[in-house]
């Protein structure tokens, strides 16, 4: 699932006039410490680090990188028919809102480079949008270099500095990353024409909330979930509890080394994401997978969802079989099929049956 490219590292730190071992030093690591406060909001961290070069230069270093893979997870788990939607496309565009160092652009792109080819061959334009001058100058030293890459050397690159709630993003695939809270997000439904449509936030309880209103806007509109709902009825979630996945942060050695630095051992980051398109992709007694396996008396119990009903799903240890296995090797965010069992009936019974065959929808 992992698509940096092979020369990612020198190509992010020659657009920061970095050199290997720099990633470590005070200039980076003291602006990550006041950086980690501020998105984090748990401390007195700087709110206007998007003008402090200093702070840009560590986010770009540390969070770009770190951000990319929630991309791809959403990607591959949405299933081929999302990417399909752009076939035929002569000329695609990609925008992205909000896109600070290009994060999300960068990520599409590498995804398309490794999965679709064909899809990235006819993407004519790359626009990314942002409020801040000084990312959007970051922005445009990664993608003189990318085009030394022939993948991506036919590709036009702009950078609009913009104010979010007034920019009106166009393209085929249009991605607002982390934005919720600067953009009037009714726009992204009200008057966006384009084909994919890719929300990313962070996974907290009160995003995810503000995020369903937009889901539900979005729906009503035209749109299909691709992912993570399989269905479009209202989100079974209480107030309680929210839907959110996690990718590692620490995949790339350099941002290893910078946590490390920092003292950080939690490697798992938390989203929020959905995936919007005009194709639809779900299919009957689909579920998305939203916990990891815990064991209790050597039984599997996990969290499941179809759209329509939350499910703390259980399979008895005196009732696992070859065919049922998958529930227990299906990772958080997969997507996994029943067959010979309707929704609606084991939404009631929770218990996963000897002769319930399982899959993991690709």
């Amino acid at each position: 699932m992992q698509y940096y490219p092979e020369y990612f590292q020198d190509w992010l730190f020659e657009a920061l006039t970095l050199k290997p071992g720099d990633e470590v030093s005070p200039a980076l690591i003291e602006p990550l410490h006041s950086l980690h406060r501020t998105l984090t909001g748990s401390g007195d961290g700087d709110p206007d680090y998007a003008d402090n070069a200093a702070a840009v230069h560590s986010y770009t270093c540390f969070y770009m990188p770190v951000n990319m893979p929630k991309l791809w997870l959403m990607l591959d788990r949405s299933g081929d028919a999302v990417i399909r939607v752009l076939e035929g496309r002569e000329r695609i565009q990609l925008t992205e809102l909000g896109c600070g160092p290009g994060t999300f652009l960068w990520s599409m792109l590498f995804y398309l480079r490794n999965r679709h080819p064909a899809i990235l061959a006819n993407v004519s334009r790359v626009t990314g949008i942002d409020q801040s001058a000084r990312v959007l100058t970051i922005a445009g030293r990664l993608a003189k270099g990318l085009a030394r890459d022939p993948k991506f050397a036919h590709i036009e690159f702009e950078f609009l500095h913009q104010q979010l709630d007034d920019a009106a993003p166009a393209g085929d695939i249009v991605i607002a990353g982390n934005v919720l809270n600067e953009c009037g997000t009714d726009r992204l439904s009200a008057e966006l024409d384009s084909r994919l449509l890719i929300l990313i936030e962070p996974g907290t309880k009160t995003v995810f909330h503000d995020m369903l209103k937009v889901r539900d806007r979005i729906v009503d509109t035209g749109w299909q979930i691709n992912f993570p709902c399989p269905s479009h009825h209202a989100c079974p979630m209480a107030e309680t509890n929210w839907c959110h996945f996690h990718i590692n942060r620490f995949e790339l050695p350099f941002i290893q080394r910078m946590a490390n630095r920092m003292h950080w051992r939690n490697e798992r980051h938390h989203f929020v994401g959905f995936v919007f398109s005009t194709q639809e992709t779900a299919v009957a007694n689909e579920w998305r997978v939203l916990s990891r396996l815990r064991k209790v008396h050597r039984s599997s119990i996990r969290y499941v969802c179809d759209g329509e009903h939350l499910v703390e799903a259980v399979l008895s240890r005196r009732d696992k079989t070859e065919a049922n296995a998958t529930f227990n090797k299906a990772g958080v965010g997969d997507a996994i099929v029943l067959t010979g069992v309707d929704s609606a009936d084991f939404a009631k019974s929770k218990h996963i049956r000897k002769d319930d065959s399982i899959v993991i929808r690709s």
